[in-house]
């Protein structure tokens, strides 16, 4: 995953990058990623397990392995909310 920062002169620029788990072909995310209070989440598809990222620096903060395979993006409003293909919606406090 990379993050992009807008220089002074109006260009992109790196800001961070970092590995990240990803359960669909070639290794990569498969759910597009969601950011709310400086924190990126996304899923992993395949790997079943969603993943919270620092947006700032690109620590990766923590992770929970679900049921089934995340392929939605995870949707924000006070709490986490994602759903799995194992019929279910799972929710996490942010």
């Amino acid at each position: 995953m990379n993050a992009l920062s807008v220089t002074t002169s109006c260009t992109l620029a790196l800001a961070w990058s970092a590995a990240v788990p990803g359960g669909g072909s070639g290794n990569i995310p498969v759910s597009p990623p969601a950011v709310a209070n400086g924190v990126v989440y996304f899923g992993s598809g395949g790997g079943n397990t969603v993943y919270a990222i620092n947006a700032q620096s690109g620590v990766r903060l923590w992770s929970s392995t679900l049921g089934a395979a995340v392929y939605a993006a995870p949707v924000i409003d006070k709490h986490l909310f994602v759903g799995s293909w194992d019929h279910k919606l799972y929710a996490f406090g942010v």
